[in-house]
């Protein structure tokens, strides 16, 4: 639809344009020129105008304005100064309420709010009951040496000693390597000292190894702790 405001009869009109005509509104239904509250037709009534509402009482005649002042005889010279204009009446009484229109479309749904804030966080459960200790994990590599202390003083010399035989810690048992007499390995928990060359596992009965620390049997499963309490609602 065109809104094309007061009908004007010097106008053209097309399908869909809308106009207003003594306070009520039509919409055209065919090209024409015709008053739409006319015999010819070719209007359709959207809206009829309200009843008109009863006459305000007339407002009290303002008082007159002054004088110009008159202008000079002879040729024509400036038009004077208009006179001031005279105090604007009362207002009249409100007229009665027209007709109510027909209903507008329903606007469009508002923006969401913003969420609420969170609820305070529900106290903590009690602690279970301990479990009972796990078996001992393997050997951890031998820490970084300290620091040297300062020098004592000088001893006696002593007598000789016989020379001692050291351990060459290798680590966790590897299958493709090759051991020495005196090399050190752990294997599934346990440590072993080699006491021939070889490549066997330590575990097997011809290996070349003598035990040094058998592993730990694995200590029972402890009792499940006691569930703890639910925490207070958020």
């Amino acid at each position: 639809m065109a809104w094309r405001g007061a009908y004007n009869p010097l106008s053209a009109y097309i399908t869909d344009d809308l106009v207003t005509v003594h306070g009520s509104t039509y919409i055209c239904s065919t090209v024409t020129c015709g008053d739409p509250q006319g015999p010819a037709g070719g209007w359709q009534l959207v809206a009829q105008s309200g009843a008109d509402g009863t006459n305000g009482a007339t407002g009290a005649t303002g008082a007159a304005g002054a004088t110009g002042t008159a202008g000079a005889t002879g040729a024509a010279g400036a038009i004077g100064a208009t006179g001031t204009a005279g105090a604007t009446g009362a207002t009249g009484a409100t007229g009665a309420t027209g007709a109510t229109g027909t209903a507008g479309a329903t606007g469009a749904t508002g923006a969401t709010g913003s969420a609420g804030a969170a609820g305070a966080a529900g106290a903590t459960g009690a602690t279970g009951a301990i479990g009972a200790i796990g078996a001992t994990g393997a050997a951890g590599a031998a820490g970084a040496t300290g620091a040297t202390g300062a020098t004592g003083a000088a001893g006696a010399i002593g007598a000789t000693g016989a020379t001692g035989q050291g351990l060459t810690l290798r680590g966790a048992y590897d299958p493709l390597s090759t051991y020495i007499t005196f090399d050190l390995i752990t294997d599934q928990g346990s440590t072993y000292i080699c006491n021939a060359i070889t490549c066997t596992n330590p575990q097997s009965p011809t290996s070349g190894w003598l035990l040094a620390a058998q592993h730990g049997t694995t200590g029972t499963a402890g009792a499940t702790g006691a569930t703890g309490a639910a925490g207070a609602t958020g």
